[in-house]
């Protein structure tokens, strides 16, 4: 690609679907909403969740779109594709995360631990003053939270020893 090439991502459109989920229904509704709108032509990229309808053998979603775009390439969505591989966590890695998790959800939904924390933070001059809350529906809220966590590791420690020093239970 020449420097002075400019790519541009975009999402293209949100769909309801009249009846069923199946490849050519999909096919049809996208066809549909970009008819007279947009050239195939210029499709270079679709990404999908990896469901059988989207990416199966011979009559898939992916499989219409190249046979419009033939010059269009399929990818798995990175936000599944990082869902998958956390399903083969090593039990080592799993724990952690479990204890991060744990010691992040109890300071975040204690409203005295969150202002405490976030007290010391200041005190401390910190990049940040709160630890993210981690939430099953985004698997990627798992790394940013971890990441958070490394990040104020000694806050974290001197702040669990400061409540356990001081007869507060930490659960």
């Amino acid at each position: 690609m020449e420097e002075n090439e400019d790519v541009h991502e975009d999402m293209l459109r949100a769909l309801l679907l009249p009846t069923n989920t199946t490849a050519t229904e999909l096919f049809k509704s996208l066809n549909d909403s970009i008819s007279g709108k947009l050239n195939w032509s210029f499709c270079v990229g679709i990404c999908t969740d990896g469901a059988a309808t989207m990416t199966g053998q011979l009559s898939d979603f992916t499989a219409r779109v190249k046979g419009v775009a033939s010059e269009c390439e399929s990818t798995h969505c990175v936000i599944h594709r990082e869902m998958l591989a956390s399903r083969k966590m090593t039990p080592e890695l799993n724990s952690v995360l479990q204890d991060v998790i744990k010691i992040t959800n109890h300071i975040k939904v204690h409203a005295l631990n969150s202002h405490l924390f976030v007290q010391l933070c200041e005190e401390m001059d910190t990049d940040h003053t709160c630890l993210l809350l981690y939430t099953e529906v985004r698997w990627l809220s798992k790394g940013r939270s971890l990441a958070r966590v490394f990040e104020l590791r000694e806050l974290l420690q001197r702040f669990i020893l400061e409540k356990v020093t001081t007869g507060s239970t930490f659960q």
